[in-house]
């Protein structure tokens, strides 16, 4: 059984812009705390987390497709229901974290 992650960051998504949507993944990957795992919970919509998912085969990446359009607070939910660490973070699918959001001890 691996460990759980130190830091787990919650990312709602509807509709992923393909620019603003990968730039926030990499923000996340780009971070020097490496003891982190992301939840990406997708509401369904025309546009797919998916494909773009598909360029990061980063297992710290969890993503989950709700089955119907729910809320925002429905789909911070489900992704806190989700994580594994201690600490949470939330962090919008066009956000940028800077590299050290976490610092290492």
């Amino acid at each position: 059984m691996k460990p759980k992650p130190i830091v787990s960051v919650v990312m709602p998504v509807l509709n992923p812009h393909p620019v603003y949507f990968r730039q926030a993944v990499e923000s996340i990957l780009n971070q020097t705390l490496q003891d982190w795992e992301l939840v990406i919970v997708e509401d369904p919509s025309p546009r797919s987390a998916a494909e773009i998912l598909k360029d990061y085969p980063d297992p710290r990446i969890r993503h989950f497709v709700n089955p119907q359009r729910t809320s925002l607070v429905q789909q911070l939910n489900r992704g806190l229901q989700e994580t594994q660490a201690e600490l949470v973070a939330r962090h919008d699918h066009d956000d940028i974290s800077e590299p050290e959001r976490w610092r290492s001890r």
